[in-house]
């Protein structure tokens, strides 16, 4: 029997830095080369523990949206239909990163970029003006966090359906942070509101009422309202579900409430406590192997009881 484990997420889920042994210099660390197949991830612990070959889409700096783009041009490619009759089952383990990355299309490079919509990492790549300018631009008038955070569990949600009707068990989990998924849109309470904001959106009904009523209120409303619970969605009982904050409790650390980035920098105390305890390392903060390992055992423990 042949078993497959496909894998989405960013540079956690990817195993950047896992080279890194203890002593290592940060000159060392840096110029290691950035092409390499990494061992002993927790992605590949869990692959050899289920029996699996494991197809990687993971990788260093990425977006929830440039995750998403790659699932739906792989899940609609002839390649995934020609893996469905090779491989007896199929898995997925997606991670869900920070929300402060985006994709968006550069008309002047004619490339898909990822922007980093934090200070002083607002860029991944050599189109500096640009993204930097668009990045202090998306983040000032366009980014809201809990928008993102709704909009994915929406996704998740589509997921969940589309694995489910083709038989695949698919896996969720917060990376890093903890999102809560499970709070109403914003909007939602505007709509039937008598304020500016509520009439806008009763005009829109009226607009779309025109064309044989596309759009009702209900379904509007639904659409706004939370999601309900995340099927197959790790460590959603525990009040911090993320493999960072699991990483932290479990090794001493008393508070892990905050947002990490992930930008190479030590921006919550619990980042700066897992690289003394050899759990992250000193220069970019990525998991170590250890940590790798431990990720791994704890995962695997929790996809055994779903």
């Amino acid at each position: 029997m042949k078993n497959l484990l496909i894998t989405f997420g960013c540079s956690w889920t990817f195993g950047v830095g896992v080279f890194y042994y203890k002593g290592m210099t940060e000159k060392e660390y840096w110029s290691h080369p950035k092409a390499f197949k990494p061992h002993n991830t927790f992605r590949s612990i869990i692959a050899k523990e289920l029996n699996a070959d494991n197809l990687n889409f993971s990788m260093g700096a990425s977006s929830n949206d440039k995750q998403i783009r790659y699932a739906k041009h792989f899940f609609s490619s002839q390649q995934f239909k020609d893996l469905q009759n090779e491989y007896d089952n199929i898995k997925v383990l997606w991670g869900i990163t920070a929300t402060s990355r985006i994709e968006c299309w550069d008309y002047k490079f004619k490339d898909i970029n990822n922007l980093i919509l934090t200070p002083g990492r607002r860029y991944l790549t050599g189109h500096h003006s640009v993204n930097d300018g668009l990045s202090k631009t998306y983040l000032r008038y366009f980014y809201d966090q809990d928008h993102k955070i709704f909009e994915l569990a929406k996704e998740m949600h589509f997921w969940n359906s589309y694995f489910e009707s083709l038989g695949i068990t698919n896996y969720w989990f917060d990376t890093f942070n903890h999102h809560n998924y499970y709070k109403p849109h914003e909007s939602s309470k505007h709509i039937e509101a008598k304020t500016d904001l509520g009439e806008l959106y009763r005009l829109e009904d009226k607009k779309h009422s025109l064309d044989n009523d596309v759009i009702d209120q209900h379904v509007k409303l639904n659409s706004l309202r939370a999601v309900s619970k995340i099927r197959n969605l790790l460590f959603d009982d525990r009040e911090y579900r993320d493999l960072c904050s699991i990483l932290a409790l479990d090794a001493g650390v008393k508070n892990v409430d905050g947002y990490h980035t992930s930008t190479f920098l030590a921006d919550h105390p619990k980042i700066t406590f897992l690289a003394d305890k050899g759990l992250l390392n000193p220069y970019s903060f990525h998991p170590t192997e250890t940590a790798h390992q431990s990720i791994a055992s704890f995962m695997l423990k929790e996809i055994n009881t779903l």
